[in-house]
């Protein structure tokens, strides 16, 4: 939606994209051979594109690579990875379909140019994955000043204040298939942390990197491990009086468009300073506009597997 509203046109026009169950800039699909596990009739590639760029998240990338690998590769000329270090099962299986794509490509076959993205991957690993000739393009930037504040870090700065930051005993899970714990003290010190950055001006600026413009906005991101913690720290901040400072605002899968929409829009310079909840989907895959300042729990849900039970499960790490 954003890049169709950067180029002026409604979703559809030339930009599309495609996720389960919904997608746009598609004309009617061709219907999928039968398989068990393939995707229903919508999700089959078209056989004509009104879009020229189409969005996909990498479980749907996956399935139309599984499953029609050959429509795939006429109907798009290139395919780009983004965030390619960001492991999970889906993106090693998409990487390995590529490959295959790639290498059947140098034997003459048609197949899409291939561009996988990355700031933090091994760049010459991942291009000799690919065959040893495949190229390597290094994009230099500008980095923006960070820096990191440990809660001990917190705990000083704030202690001959009244909004002291108190440090808490962290639960240690038992072993790797037991959850971490979201503690409530966690909670209960961001609520703290919030507090004291809205009411300390000198505290926004000790806590900025060195040069730091101090005139423009002071968003807060906060990452929390999940919805359910989303909301249970939302609800302490509003129970709090938080509302009074900051506009909250929570951002996760679980909402829809329109709340996602609101979440990620460009603040007005003048609007109240805001608080965004969410997971780790804006670590990297989409950007928060205007935050300032970053409360990490460190927690994370990521799916594990039980050898006892043979089973996967969701857990806090």
């Amino acid at each position: 939606r954003r890049v169709a509203a950067e180029r002026g046109e409604a979703v559809g026009a030339t930009i599309g994209y495609h996720v389960s169950g919904d997608r746009r800039g598609a004309k009617a699909a061709e219907a999928a051979p039968p398989a068990t596990d393939a995707l229903p009739d919508d999700d089959a590639v078209p056989k004509s594109e009104t879009a020229t760029c189409t969005y996909a998240t990498t479980g749907v990338l996956l399935q139309l690579l599984t499953h029609h690998r050959d429509e795939t590769a006429e109907t798009y000329t290139h395919i780009m990875i983004d965030e390619a270090h960001e492991r999970d099962v889906d993106m090693d299986l998409v990487l390995v379909a590529l490959r295959r794509l790639v290498i059947a490509g140098r034997d003459g076959a048609t197949a899409p140019k291939v561009v996988v993205m990355s700031a933090t991957v091994d760049a010459a690993r991942l291009c000799s994955f690919f065959g040893s000739t495949t190229p390597h393009l290094h994009v230099g930037s500008r980095p923006h000043p960070v820096r990191i504040h440990d809660l001990d870090d917190l705990v000083q700065a704030t202690e001959a204040g009244p909004h002291a930051v108190r440090s808490w005993r962290e639960h240690v899970a038992a072993s790797a298939t037991k959850n971490a714990r979201f503690e409530r003290e966690a909670c209960r010190a961001c609520v703290t942390i919030l507090r004291a950055l809205a009411a300390s001006p000198e505290l926004e600026k000790a806590l900025l990197p060195d040069g730091a413009e101090i005139d423009k906005r002071k968003d807060v991101l906060v990452f929390a491990p999940g919805v359910a913690e989303i909301e249970e720290l939302e609800a302490l901040c509003r129970k709090e009086g938080l509302q009074r400072s900051y506009e909250l605002v929570a951002m996760h899968g679980a909402l829809d468009d329109d709340a996602q929409r609101d979440a990620l829009a460009e603040p007005d310079a003048t609007a109240r300073r805001r608080v965004v909840l969410t997971t780790n989907v804006a670590e990297s895959s989409v950007t928060v506009p205007g935050v300032r300042f970053v409360v990490d729990f460190g927690l994370e849900k990521l799916p594990v597997y039980d050898p006892r039970t043979r089973t996967q499960a969701l857990l806090t790490r």
